[in-house]
């Protein structure tokens, strides 16, 4: 996989299982390349950031294998950046998991824990549906209808504090959870794409589209 035409670069530094977002790449036949080493993703046109855990051990792993230098460089490069789960979180200024974290601050926010309802254990685990708000429209959703269905496993959820991003939302009890976002080159889902079965693939073809 040396043409560099349309390369997908996934992170893999020990924060996901890369596994399943390699076999949905597969299924698309995209040009992709998986690697602990920054410079070898820095090739890339698109970079693919996922996240399973807590958002301090996300942050401390970007930091020791050196990718948090080389994600500031490609958002300020106007590269495109899709994070996934946690991957999406430390998007967000800061984190409230465990202790206070900073994050990659690309988006003014923070990670706060879910509110416990009724009838609706923490972590959120299973399909749910995404929906627009104030018509809303992130560009790796098109061919996705309104209300459909995609997999989510967490406990921690986005406060986003500025205005320039646009969100789409699913309900958890008495959450409001922001499911997806957009702002300028940077993508972000809390779902699992990997996960969610056709329209999880669309994403991922959408992005890699784009």
């Amino acid at each position: 996989m040396n043409n560099k035409l349309n390369k997908i670069g996934i992170i893999d530094c020990n924060i996901g299982n890369i596994y399943s977002v390699e076999n949905a790449l597969k299924k698309l036949k995209c040009n992709y390349e998986i690697s602990k080493d920054p410079k070898i993703i820095d090739k890339s046109e698109k970079i693919i950031l996922l996240g399973v855990g807590s958002f301090p051990a996300v942050m401390k792993n970007l930091n020791l294998y050196g990718f948090t230098n080389l994600l500031n460089k490609c958002y300020k490069q106007g590269r495109y950046l899709l994070g996934i789960c946690v991957g999406m979180q430390v998007f967000m200024t800061s984190g409230e998991e465990e202790a206070t974290t900073k994050g990659l601050n690309f988006i003014k926010g923070s990670v706060e824990l879910l509110k416990f309802s009724k009838g609706h254990p923490i972590p959120h685990m299973g399909w749910n549906e995404v929906f627009y708000k104030n018509k809303s429209n992130i560009n790796i959703f098109n061919q996705i209808k309104n209300k459909s269905s995609f997999y989510f496993i967490h406990s921690y959820h986005i406060k986003i504090k500025e205005k320039k991003v646009q969100t789409l939302l699913t309900s958890y009890g008495n959450n409001k959870i922001v499911a997806a976002i957009k702002k300028d080159n940077i993508y972000g889902v809390q779902f699992h794409p990997e996960k969610s079965q056709s329209v999880g693939t669309q994403i991922l073809e959408n992005f890699i589209n784009l």
